[in-house]
């Protein structure tokens, strides 16, 4: 016990921060919405401004070791591609990270990842309305996913 209160953090703080940290790690490999799951907990072990602080530094080291593993497989043309926006999202971010004031980062994270969210389902279209509603209204957890059977309004 003594080694985990190291940081001077709770046992629930080292869970959600261990949780967090494996689901930004299953967010690399394909699960894309574990990332948000994980930057909410995250964001109960520190407050949001720390706990981005945090994160990004997580995200940029597993990139970088992706692509030094797998560096023989990569698409180089789509890696060179996104590298500009992906370093004026970091710029931008920052410069955003010294405006917005300690009480207001917490709800602009927010409406960022209620705004990534609602991208990422449009982007899904029907299957991701479907596996929100199937969230929302847990019993209907038997329905198939192939649209035989209806889904409430």
């Amino acid at each position: 016990m003594h080694v985990l209160s190291g940081f001077g953090f709770d046992v629930h703080q080292w869970v959600f921060a261990i949780v967090a940290a494996l689901c930004l790690g299953m967010s690399k490999t394909g699960f894309a919405g574990m990332s948000m799951l994980g930057v909410a907990l995250m964001a109960e072990v520190w407050s949001a401004r720390e706990s981005t602080g945090v994160i990004l530094p997580m995200l940029i080291f597993g990139d970088f070791f992706a692509v030094m593993l797998f560096n023989r497989h990569a698409l180089w043309p789509e890696v060179w591609r996104i590298l500009p926006p992906a370093f004026l999202g970091v710029v931008i971010g920052f410069g955003i990270f010294q405006l917005v004031p300690g009480a207001a980062f917490g709800p602009v994270i927010g409406w960022i990842v209620l705004a990534m969210n609602t991208r990422s389902m449009s982007f899904h279209g029907r299957d991701g309305l479907r596996a929100v509603r199937l969230i929302i209204w847990p019993h209907n957890m038997k329905e198939k996913w192939d649209g035989t059977e209806a889904i409430p309004p």
